[in-house]
């Protein structure tokens, strides 16, 4: 038996995914002073995110705190294969989610807040072309 427990895992994670097949599984908010008081403890990197609706058997979106993940590559990789590499990752997402489902959740509104990691220029190129 298990009454509670906390995990971190991407989305939708397989051992959460079989248990609520098997039984109703609730997930509860990480309200934003929570994921405030984390960064202030620790490294700044924790942002809140939603468990989008479904996953689970979620009727509703729920509000937890997250990990980003950052693709890296070294400040001298040249400016246009970074920009061709982010566009064509964006690109792809709907595909590459078949494979890996969290990638459908990959938002450019979202993405380009990379901080404490700074942008590489190319990437900043990318999403300065979205702005034209």
């Amino acid at each position: 038996e298990i009454d509670g427990f906390f995990w971190v895992g991407g989305l939708p994670t397989p051992g959460i995914a079989d248990l609520a097949e098997t039984i109703d599984v609730r997930l509860l908010p990480v309200e934003q002073d929570w994921v405030n008081a984390v960064n202030e403890r620790y490294s700044h990197a924790y942002r809140p995110a939603d468990v989008p609706a479904g996953t689970y058997g979620l009727d509703a979106a729920v509000t937890t705190l997250a990990v980003p993940n950052y693709l890296v590559t070294a400040g001298s990789t040249p400016p246009g294969v970074v920009h061709d590499l982010v566009a064509g990752l964006f690109a792809a997402r709907t595909t590459l989610a078949a494979d890996v489902p969290a990638a459908a959740l990959l938002d450019r509104r979202s993405a380009i807040f990379t901080g404490p990691v700074p942008l590489h220029p190319g990437a900043e190129q990318y999403y300065r072309d979205l702005r034209r």
